[in-house]
């Protein structure tokens, strides 16, 4: 099940249109529609962010009372950054997508590029700032409001 963190609030994705909006269940139980330019995928420990402001990378190791991240640096110190100043890198685990191929990150090479395993358990090499993350199989339909629909 993928989530997603958007604003302040984190849901539980349901399907993608064909426009790439998704539709969601929210932690309160609402149902949302998410549009893809203002989505991302929400945060956990073990997680790579970079700060925008910084133009830092360090390791999310838990959450303040704030549930902004607590980061620790490659110099081992370590900090609560905002949420709003960081984005999630792409991390081991993760699902990618590369036009319409899809597969799973399973390292990195000396180039930062992706070492990734296809569906078909093929291993490819992905170049970095060719490859997507993605948010795994979902149901595609034409319109987010259609996905919610066909729910119970």
């Amino acid at each position: 099940v993928s989530q997603m963190f958007v604003c302040g609030t984190k849901a539980t994705i349901v399907g993608v249109d064909e426009d790439g909006d998704l539709p969601v269940f929210t932690d309160d139980g609402k149902t949302m529609i998410f549009y893809a330019k203002n989505c991302r995928k929400a945060i956990s420990v073990g997680d790579r962010v970079f700060n925008t402001r910084r133009e830092e990378v360090a390791e999310v190791i838990g959450f303040d009372h704030m549930d902004d991240p607590v980061v620790v640096k490659p110099n081992q110190l370590r900090s609560a950054w905002p949420r709003c100043v960081i984005e999630r890198l792409t991390s081991i685990g993760d699902r990618v997508h590369l036009c319409e191929t899809m597969g799973t990150v399973e390292g990195f090479d000396e180039d930062g590029d992706f070492k990734v395993k296809m569906s078909n358990g093929q291993p490819v090499v992905w170049y970095a700032h060719k490859c997507k993350q993605g948010i795994g199989c979902l149901p595609k339909k034409s319109s987010a409001e259609e996905l919610l629909e066909e729910l119970p």
